[in-house]
């Protein structure tokens, strides 16, 4: 449905890095907007109940990141690595 415009979007790409990062990250929300239309009259509860399932499953999972991050924190600090923060003076 939006392969023309794809298209363009790659013709953007330059080979700088972050540049063409967020044109891939454009292609990737393009390619799932796609998708979800096509879901939409395919199986609009499939496509309902499947994105639902994995934002639970993402939320479910945010525990434990954070928990496995403030650990990874302490332990540096234990260990005398602890991040060195900068603060700007206003």
């Amino acid at each position: 449905m939006f392969d023309e415009m794809i298209t363009k979007i790659h013709l953007l790409k330059t080979g700088e890095k972050f540049h063409d990062f967020c044109l891939d990250d454009a292609i990737n929300y393009i390619k799932k907007a796609t998708d979800a239309l096509e879901a939409s009259t395919d199986n609009p509860e499939s496509w309902y109940a499947d994105n639902v399932a994995m934002a639970k499953t993402f939320l479910d999972l945010f525990p434990a990141i954070e928990h496995t991050l403030h650990t990874r924190t302490l332990e540096r600090v234990e260990e005398g690595n602890s991040p060195k923060f900068q603060t700007y003076s206003q």
